[in-house]
């Protein structure tokens, strides 16, 4: 079976799910405009409501959704509050019953819209009662998918135990596909039993990339806000910084940034990368030691750029949303067992100062602006961004390493990880929720 085919029928991601549920519908049904389609907030009910007829589901369930949708459109009026629509979406989610047809795919996406609007302490309840939805179906799956499902869950959840013996079933089963072998290693890196040789046949370019840093300390550089301090007091670090397509046509190394020894590239601006002149592509990637690039790249283009160049791969290790480029950046370092990683400029959306110009706090007021030609809430677009990346989930992938003492990092690191939960989203909530306005 092709590897992509089995991932997509052994992985039970709630995503995945979702799309096996619309593979029957496609043809008898219109297409169904994406979340990022619907940038007006007047669009945003019809599109909730449009996710409910693709769940085959009750009209009792529909009912709930369309009231879900109702009261988000509501919250973008400015008619409700922002205390006044957390609490009535708590209070949904608290009834909802199972018995209902409620499934996990439903709970999630509504915990995500909910996310992308602001109201990151009203999507709770939804998200921890679709945990408990993604459970109770895997009972009925088959290993390895009961496996992979009750892993990730169990990483979620904190739980070492529990992750680390569905990593053992992982371990063992006879198909390996991406997920499998990612879910393994993370927990390897959490319980501190992975090694390099772990990994398995390496290639040559991850073979260099594993003397640069292997047995080395690593600084890590996120885009946020940190504290002030002097490289020097890093000069015996390997620095790993994100590296924009912004910082082109520029010494990266002569810049406030400062030095960059190993540079990382998401989706977005690999892309970019690939677009400029050969000369100038590799003028600007001589300051590195290495490049690693997120898989979708085009790799004849970035591998011309005269010095080491990796891909990886996505990495489907999280519930809902994908992995943050930091989060990412950390998981890769750690793999080559590193003697230490610092953390900097990574505050997990809590820093009060933007990552960067498109994350700015923007006034909008959708009551001056009525009808087709109302312009795009950048507000509302900045909550789409971040609620997509499900930040919650984002930062327990670095809290569970943190507890286990497998990373450090600044008084920003460790202030966003010193949060509860619930905690956490009201800091969120402080900060691109209550404030939108």
């Amino acid at each position: 079976m092709k590897s992509w085919l089995a991932n997509f029928w052994l992985d039970p991601h709630p995503r995945q799910e979702k799309i096996r549920q619309i593979w029957n519908l496609v043809l008898r049904r219109s297409a169904t405009p994406l979340f990022s389609e619907s940038s007006r907030t007047l669009d945003y009910a019809g599109w909730l409501q449009s996710r409910a007829y693709l769940w085959p589901i009750s009209n009792s369930t529909r009912d709930v959704v369309s009231r879900f949708g109702r009261l988000h459109s509501l919250y973008l009026r400015e008619e409700i509050s922002h205390s006044a629509a957390t609490d009535a979406l708590q209070e949904e989610a608290s009834a909802i019953n199972f018995s209902d047809h409620w499934n996990s795919t439903m709970l999630f996406d509504m915990a995500r819209a909910s996310r992308q609007i602001g109201l990151f302490a009203g999507s709770s309840g939804l998200y921890e009662t679709g945990q408990a939805a993604f459970e109770r179906e895997l009972s009925r799956s088959d290993n390895p998918r009961k496996a992979i499902g009750l892993a990730r869950l169990a990483i979620q959840r904190g739980d070492q135990a529990k992750a680390e013996h569905f990593a053992g079933v992982l371990r063992r089963t006879k198909v390996q596909i991406p997920v499998t072998r990612l879910l393994v290693r993370y927990v390897e890196l959490w319980a501190g039993n992975h090694s390099p040789e772990s990994l398995g046949s390496l290639s040559e370019s991850d073979s260099h990339y594993r003397d640069l840093v292997h047995g080395r300390k690593i600084l890590i550089f996120g885009p946020g806000q940190t504290t002030a301090f002097e490289e020097k007091d890093f000069d015996d670090f390997t620095i790993a910084r994100i590296i924009f397509y912004s910082d082109v046509g520029m010494s990266v190394n002569g810049t406030e940034r400062g030095r960059t020894d190993l540079a990382y590239s998401n989706g977005i601006n690999s892309g970019r990368l690939e677009r400029l002149s050969s000369p100038l592509l590799q003028n600007f990637m001589s300051q590195f030691s290495a490049h690693t690039a997120r898989l979708g790249s085009r790799r004849g283009v970035l591998e011309g750029a005269g010095i080491l160049t990796r891909f990886l791969p996505a990495e489907p290790i999280l519930l809902t949303g994908g992995s943050n480029m930091a989060q990412t950046m950390l998981l890769d370092l750690l793999s080559f067992s590193p003697k230490e990683v610092f953390l900097k400029g990574i505050t997990f959306y809590t820093g009060g100062r933007p990552y960067r110009e498109g994350h700015e706090r923007q006034i909008y007021s959708s009551k001056d602006h009525e009808g087709p030609e109302a312009p795009t809430d950048k507000k509302y677009k900045l909550c789409s961004d971040i609620g997509g990346h499900s930040p919650q989930e984002n930062r327990r992938l670095i809290l569970n390493l943190w507890n286990a003492g497998r990373v450090d990092g600044d008084e920003y690191v460790r202030h966003g990880l010193s949060l509860t939960e619930d905690g956490y989203l009201g800091a969120l909530d402080s900060q691109f929720g209550v404030g939108r306005l």
